[in-house]
């Protein structure tokens, strides 16, 4: 197959993208051809984070060699394959093993999103799952076509006022491997002794009493050790001096500008040493600022 599509290469002399479903070795791509050198051939599985990722948006490739994961699962992959360049120009996407495609199920697999929990008040969070019903119609449903059911819906919300089945339902989802759900919309009723072990993302809309308690529910993300994220969406009259409950540690945690987040939530816990991370945007925003990794100099060069 190798040979194939280097002769292809060699007579269009327009870069063909390859999707590969197994790990494509180094010493493979090597001895397919002696003749193609690296200046015609990548491969995004090994390469992906030591390239220039303008060479590969430019078309600077006649070959690349990819997992699907990488093309089609990632925003960077689908707006690379969207672009003009490669709208016009890739001549084909060739899929190694394609015969096993049904064995796979690839289009009955889990939702390769990461889950997700926004925390919310009651009324907002009766708000947003009505939004996304409206806006995602039948598409609020996976796989596409499925019963219009709950246990095929890709949102859900988990508050209080819910029945106790209800609860155990969702929980049930979001604990299981084979779960379709990936955003959830929750209240602080979601609550300790949940073990979801790899949710990926919290999102705050609107900040909690106390950072002590911000501290307890963004730690629900990320339990299976693998990174991940928390976002808090706040305006002024969210840590108002008049707003009831509302302590100091949290509104200065909100204002900070200049001090590590990371630091701040710690030291809410009386914890001293010093923890840190590199490269700086692993840590918070505000480190993110002063990140001088490649990958965020080529960002904001790419800004610029």
């Amino acid at each position: 197959m190798s040979d194939q599509i280097y002769r292809l290469s060699e007579l269009t002399g327009i870069q063909a993208s390859i999707i590969d479903v197994k790990e494509l070795k180094r010493e493979d791509k090597d001895s397919s051809d002696e003749n193609m050198d690296d200046d015609n051939c990548f491969n995004v599985d090994i390469d992906f984070r030591l390239c220039e990722k303008r060479k590969l948006r430019d078309g600077r490739y006649h070959i690349v060699f990819a997992p699907p994961e990488t093309l089609i699962s990632s925003k960077y992959g689908r707006e690379l394959l969207l672009s003009q360049q490669y709208q016009e120009n890739v001549v084909g996407i060739v899929i190694d093993e394609a015969h096993c495609i049904l064995d796979w199920s690839l289009l009955q697999e889990k939702v390769d999103y990461p889950l997700t929990i926004i925390y919310t008040s009651l009324t907002i969070c009766g708000f947003a799952y009505k939004l996304f019903e409206h806006i995602l119609g039948d598409e609020q449903y996976f796989p596409l076509g499925s019963d219009s059911i709950p246990s095929n819906r890709l949102f859900a919300q988990f508050h209080a006022p819910q029945t106790r089945q209800m609860k155990e339902e969702i929980l049930k989802q979001l604990c299981s491997k084979e779960g379709i759900v990936r955003v959830v919309f929750a209240t602080v009723a979601i609550g300790m002794g949940v073990d979801i072990r790899d949710i990926r993302q919290i999102i705050h809309i609107g900040p909690p009493s106390s950072v002590k308690a911000y501290f307890q529910e963004t730690g629900r993300a990320g339990r299976d050790g693998k990174p991940s994220t928390a976002l808090l969406y706040y305006n002024n009259r969210d840590i108002a001096k008049n707003r009831v409950g509302m302590q100091d540690d949290m509104r200065a945690y909100c204002a900070s500008n200049n001090t590590c987040l990371r630091k701040l939530l710690l030291k809410s816990l009386d914890y001293k040493q010093d923890i840190v991370f590199k490269p700086l945007h692993l840590c918070c925003g505000v480190c993110e600022k002063d990140c001088d990794c490649p990958m965020c100099l080529q960002l904001l060069m790419e800004k610029l």
